[in-house]
């Protein structure tokens, strides 16, 4: 390998020009692809096979108007004070325009939606009184019916002893008319006595069900309580959007469009902030972090350096290698379905190796330069050497890289992919563009300090192979071994702290102070509870039923199971299936999204299934 590098690099400085047009040709090239071929990035990322997926996809399947993402608006009055029937009026208004956005399923409003769950509660009271007053009716209807019985009861027995007393005086067959009048009489009223009872039995079975309704009802509303969307101060509200796509999915045009709908139509006296699924965008690519890394670099290099060129030299070809493998993997975006992070990894990958890899190179060559060698000889030199160890260190990223796809989630795959090919990019940059300028600067690699030494100390002439400046001290098999033990004793120590690491995804509470996503996240903690920022989103599979009744039943005993987990505030169903087999439910947490309660509560919850061995 080392052979072959010493002559890529000796060919690539005689044939400079034609090597950095090739670099320059494949650069534009890209480009042309990237303009014909470029589609939208975006921030999809789904795991295959994991519990989220298989209920987004259930979801999905058999409920798709629950397998939607959702996002919060969250308005705030500037004076602390309750929102006004004006305030009101006027969000309102607003709300309803939004829900007009392609790719929003619904809106919630939340006076209308508290407006909704007072109503719900006052039904449900006044129903409760309504079927008190029913079951008192009931109750003495059943009171006049058993008098009725009784007194008919009474008169059968005293026709039958007149009946008796006729027979035995021999007047029996004279009143056998009258007596028999009698009786018809009896049996009409013992006969309407039983169709009053059987009415009554029947509306004393619609009361019992009307009451189990009833009290389904009123138990959900109350595992539901701490479910509010507007505060008890009535001075903050959570407006909830629905999103047709997953969350994952949702395109950042109707996002953007969510937003405007809010800022572009200001309501006197209220504020709008968004949570961090709505106003979190697409990052772009190359932004300020990487343009203030590279001046940085730049910096850093000129004063190791001592010489612009020295230092442009591995800037630039680390940018045309990033530039390559960006548009390159950029172009393939309308093919692939590609998230916004995958470029950016292949971006900031580059940049790393890109310059350090030509820094390699450039300064094996610069010390060789002050050694007496010969320009070319001097690039070939360390094309060989330094060069051999770019290829090795670039051969480890592209493998490790690679191997994201053994993981089989694609995104991850996918991302993998491109940064390796980046990695590679700046392999082949680095061996073959580096020397190519290298020759084309000559001496000029050198600062103006150390052209000067070198050419007050022409009179040494170059040499091949120059004594080494100290002794070579031989290497102690065991000092080599003592060392690694040390090393790796020192490296688990290290370590340590990611016994105690804990993962998960960024939320409002870890963005900027004066971002929009942390001031709506810290509104809704401190108004309505911390869980609010991360419902959980329960899927249940329930057992055949031809009936919303029995349906509604299996919901209630399911969201009592529920309720009852610790680290639970609330619990609310979201809805069921057309074939009601189906059942969603909206579960809060007593703790934020990245809590440890949270976190344990989510495991407990999938622990539960199936449920009394009935309910998945």
């Amino acid at each position: 390998m080392a052979e072959f590098l010493y002559r890529l690099g000796r060919g690539s400085a005689r044939h400079a020009r034609k090597i950095l047009a090739a670099w320059f040709a494949v650069l534009l090239a890209v480009g042309v692809a990237f303009a014909l071929g470029g589609g939208t990035l975006s921030n999809a990322m789904s795991i295959p096979g994991t519990p989220t997926a298989q209920v987004t996809d259930k979801l999905a399947e058999k409920f798709p108007e629950a397998s939607g993402g959702t996002g919060s608006v969250v308005a705030q009055t500037s004076d602390g004070k309750a929102f006004t029937p004006a305030q009101e009026k006027a969000i309102s208004k607003i709300i309803t325009k939004a829900t007009t956005i392609n790719g929003i399923e619904t809106i919630v409003d939340p006076f209308a939606s508290e407006a909704e769950r007072s109503k719900q509660a006052k039904d449900i009271k006044d129903g409760k009184a309504q079927i008190a007053d029913a079951r008192e009716q009931l109750t003495a209807g059943t009171t006049q019916l058993d008098d009725a019985e009784a007194q008919l009861n009474t008169g059968r027995e005293q026709l039958e002893q007149a009946i008796s007393q006729a027979k035995a005086a021999g007047m029996y067959e004279p009143a056998k008319a009258q007596f028999d009048a009698q009786l018809a009489q009896l049996d009409a009223g013992a006969a309407e006595l039983e169709k009053q009872r059987a009415a009554l039995e029947e509306n004393t079975a619609e009361l019992e069900a009307q009451q189990e309704s009833l009290e389904q009802g009123a138990s959900l509303l109350e595992m539901a309580a701490e479910i509010r969307n507007v505060s008890q101060d009535g001075a903050a509200a959570v407006i909830t959007t629905v999103f047709t796509e997953a969350q994952m999915d949702i395109a950042q045009e109707t996002k953007d469009q969510l937003v405007a709908a809010f800022d572009d139509t200001p309501v006197a006296g209220v504020s709008f902030d968004y949570s961090s699924e709505v106003s979190q965008g697409i990052p772009s690519v190359f932004g300020v972090g990487e343009a203030i890394g590279l001046l940085v670099a730049g910096i850093v290099l000129v004063v190791m350096l001592g010489t612009l060129i020295g230092a442009g030299l591995p800037l630039l070809t680390a940018l045309v290698g990033v530039a390559i493998g960006a548009l390159g993997a950029m172009s393939l975006s309308s093919v692939l379905d590609m998230s916004s992070v995958t470029p950016m990894l292949g971006l900031m990958l580059g940049l790393a190796v890109g310059i350090d890899y030509s820094l390699f190179i450039i300064n094996r060559h610069r010390h060789q330069l002050k050694d007496g060698y010969s320009v070319r000889e001097s690039i070939a030199l360390a094309n060989g050497t330094s060069g051999n160890a770019v290829v090795f260190a670039g051969a480890t990223v592209f493998i490790a890289l690679l191997a994201l796809n053994v993981t089989r989630i694609p995104f991850l795959g996918l991302m993998g992919s491109v940064g390796a090919v980046s990695v590679l990019i700046a392999v082949l940059v680095a061996i073959t563009m580096t020397p190519a300028l290298l020759s084309l600067v000559g001496t000029k690699i050198l600062s103006r300090k150390e052209r000067t030494a070198l050419a007050a100390g022409a009179a040494a002439q170059p040499v091949l192979a120059p004594s080494p400046k100290k002794a070579v001290r031989a290497m102690s098999t065991k000092g080599a071994i003592g060392t690694a033990v040390v090393s790796i004793a020192l490296l688990l120590v290290l370590a340590i702290p990611a016994l105690d690491l804990r993962l998960n995804l960024p939320d409002g509470s870890s963005e900027a102070h004066d971002t929009t996503q942390y001031r709506a996240y810290s509104a809704i903690s401190e108004r309505f509870g911390e869980g609010q920022n991360g419902p959980l989103l329960v899927v249940a599979d329930l057992p055949a039923t031809n009936t919303d009744e029995a349906a509604l039943a299996y919901q209630r005993e399911i969201a009592e199971a529920l309720f009852a987990q610790p680290d639970v505030v609330a619990i609310a169903p979201a809805g069921t299936s057309t074939d009601r087999t189906v059942a969603a439910f909206q579960v809060i947490p007593a703790q934020g999204p990245t809590s440890v309660s949270t976190e344990n509560l989510v495991h407990s919850l999938r622990g539960l299934s199936p449920l009394d061995g009935k309910f998945e």
